[in-house]
C-alpha cells in the first residue's frame, strides 16, 4: 500500500522542487561518485502524486452531470508537484476535500444506476465510479479529520466548495 500522505509531504512544495532540482544535477555526474540518485524518494513521490492527480481528474471528467467551469474549478483544487509554492500539508487537505466531493458524486451515480432505464446513463455513471473508485483506492489510507489542521480543510473547502 501507498501512503499518500507521505508522497505529498515528501512531492510537493519548495523543497521537493529543490530535491528534485538536486537529484537531476547528480544525475550528471559520474556513478562512481555515489551521488547519483540522492533524492530518488521524492521523485518517487512526486510519480505517485501525479497518478493520483490523474486519478482525480479522469473522474471528474467523466461525470455527467457537472458542467466544463466545475470540472475547471474543482481540478483547481488538485496540488501541483509542478508549482513550487504549494504547501505539502495543504494538498493533503484539498485531496480530503476532493475525496469528499467524489464521495457524493459517487452516491448519485450509485441512485442513477440503481433507478435509471437509460443505458447511456447507466455505462456513464459506472464509468466514473470506476475513475473515482480508482483515486479512492489511493487514498484509502487518510483518514477524513485529524490529519491536518481543520483550518487548512476549512480553507480547501472554500476554494473547492462542497457543492452537494
Amino acid at each position: 500500500t501507498v501512503d499518500i500522505a507521505a508522497k505529498a509531504r515528501n512531492g510537493i512544495g519548495p523543497y521537493a522542487k529543490l530535491r528534485e532540482f538536486a537529484n537531476r544535477l547528480t544525475g550528471l555526474t559520474p556513478g562512481s561518485w555515489g551521488l547519483r540518485d540522492m533524492f530518488l524518494e521524492t521523485v518517487d513521490a512526486q510519480a505517485w502524486i501525479d497518478a493520483l492527480n490523474v486519478s482525480v481528474r479522469i473522474a471528474l471528467a467523466a461525470t455527467p452531470r457537472m458542467s466544463e467551469g466545475e470540472q475547471t474549478r474543482l481540478g483547481m483544487g488538485i496540488p501541483s508537484t509542478d508549482r513550487f509554492l504549494d504547501n505539502p500539508e495543504a494538498a493533503i487537505a484539498d485531496y480530503l476535500v476532493l475525496r469528499k466531493r467524489l464521495l457524493i458524486e459517487r452516491d448519485k451515480n450509485l441512485r442513477t444506476i440503481g433507478i435509471s432505464t437509460n443505458e447511456n446513463s447507466i455505462k456513464r455513471a459506472q464509468d466514473q465510479n470506476f475513475a473515482i473508485q480508482t483515486f479512492l483506492d489511493l487514498m484509502h489510507q487518510l483518514p477524513d479529520e485529524g490529519y491536518v489542521d481543520t483550518r487548512l480543510i476549512d480553507e480547501a473547502n472554500d476554494r473547492i466548495g462542497k457543492k452537494e
